[in-house]
């Protein structure tokens, strides 16, 4: 049920015309309000409004709101392929997930349906002054609800379209799915160790389609099995491609009939295209491909990788300061998930980075300053990959570099994790200690 229910609203939260249906139906509870007011208070004086003030104002939105809206949609496409041209296709969710833009288009297509529904009820009903004055104010409030939005809009769409935009929407999406990962990694259940393996004598559960898995329910899973002794290896996090050959999960302790696997393959969410709805690896991907687009030659742009190199020091920072705020959830010891492969995590993002920005001295020097950074900051789980992964950046800038003083200045920009010195190491064990041991105030 809850997958379903994910489903559900992540299909509504990509509709635009949902601000503008509840804007139709505030225009229908107006008029109707407008309407009862006369019944219930037909005597007391009110602030009189004429039909004809009503009538200019309601006419002066409706016109003007239906042209507004045709100029800020026209916008909103130009500035969603500019920012694509300057990033990457797979980008395009996060970019057309801009909620002020949504939320201004759909509030001038609202105020349009608004306008004319008001127009009827004004054409069509007789309100008394009680309900004239309810009208006007609804509609009074509704102008200068879209004036703002207007306003606010032109001063957001001016931004929108910069690369620099694109990069801190993709980057605050990541930190967020990293905060989550980092906070509750089995999603219910008890993480797995790296390159665990599920029981020899469990049960595997294959999909009956391709895909890619966007999600999946640790709650709906426990419905699923009966009561008893049982246990479940999730073999598929979301962003793992799995296949009639690639198993969902494994069960061990029961038997498995159709019915329960098809209740089981219900738990998980598989779609064909790759989403970032719970899945970090694919935000870093993006922010690799948008710096591997600066380096190609025809844009020749190595800043930009370096500005994403540096973002995603400050990502991992602040996801796991997140983290730590985030409640964990209620896990089952029988559930157990495979965790994201440090190796997958970082070399998603720095790899290409690394192979493509090997010839680019700034750029081979910020990487390596960034992964000792990311050494010192991040659980010293992950120390081990950061320093394979400094490796790989340093041989490959090694091998393209053309003089031995830029290789040089690399190695020197990395040596906390390239030359082991231990006057170093002892530093860095000293930094994880000190983020590890709590202190004692007292």
């Amino acid at each position: 049920m809850r997958i379903k229910l994910k489903r559900f609203w992540r299909w509504l939260k990509g509709r635009l015309w949902v601000r503008p249906a509840i804007y139709c139906i505030l225009a229908v509870a107006t008029v109707f309000v407008a309407t009862t007011t006369d019944v219930f208070f037909p005597e007391i004086a009110f602030l009189d409004v004429s039909v004809e003030t009503i009538e200019n104002l309601l006419t002066i939105i409706a016109s003007s709101m239906l042209a507004v809206a045709t100029f800020a949609v026209s916008v909103m496409v130009s500035t969603y392929n500019a920012a694509l041209n300057n990033t990457t296709p797979r980008a395009f969710d996060i970019v057309v997930s801009d909620t002020s833009t949504r939320q201004a288009i759909s509030s001038f297509i609202g105020a349009f349906i608004f306008a004319m529904i008001g127009l009827m009820g004004v054409n069509f009903s007789y309100f008394g002054s009680p309900g004239r004055v309810v009208l006007f104010l609804m509609t009074l409030a509704v102008f200068l609800w879209v004036v703002g939005t207007f306003v606010y809009w032109i001063d957001h769409v001016t931004r929108m379209g910069q690369l620099r935009h694109t990069i801190e929407r993709v980057a605050g999406r990541v930190t967020t799915l990293l905060a989550e990962y980092f906070a509750n990694p089995g999603r219910g259940g008890v993480v797995a160790d790296v390159g665990e393996e599920p029981p020899r004598d469990a049960i595997p559960v294959y999909p009956k389609q391709s895909g890619i898995v966007v999600t999946f329910s640790c709650a709906d899973i426990k419905a699923v099995m009966p009561e008893g002794s049982w246990q479940a290896f999730i073999a598929a996090r979301p962003g793992y491609r799995v296949s009639p050959s690639v198993a969902l999960i494994w069960i061990r302790g029961i038997d498995v009939d159709e019915e329960m696997a098809s209740s089981l393959r219900s738990c998980f969410d598989v779609s064909r295209v790759r989403t970032l709805e719970e899945d970090p690896e694919m935000g870093l991907r993006i922010l690799a491909e948008i710096a591997d687009r600066a380096l190609s030659p025809g844009v020749n742009d190595p800043g930009t990788a370096m500005d994403i190199v540096n973002t995603s020091v400050s990502v991992f920072n602040d996801a796991r300061i997140r983290a730590e705020e985030i409640d964990e959830w209620p896990s089952d010891e029988r559930i157990r998930v495979v965790p994201i492969e440090p190796d997958r995590l970082f070399g998603t993002l720095f790899e290409p980075i690394a192979r493509d920005g090997a010839h680019v001295v700034e750029v081979a020097e910020t990487l390596q300053r960034s992964l000792v950074a990311l050494y010192v900051i991040l659980p010293a789980a992950y120390g081990e990959t950061l320093r394979t992964q400094a490796w790989r950046a340093f041989r490959y800038a090694s091998d393209k570099l053309a003089y031995q003083w830029e290789v040089d200045r690399v190695k020197a920009a990395g040596r906390y994790l390239l030359e082991g010195d231990e006057s170093d190491q002892k530093f860095i064990a000293a930094k994880n200690l000190e983020r590890a041991v709590p202190i004692d105030e007292t």
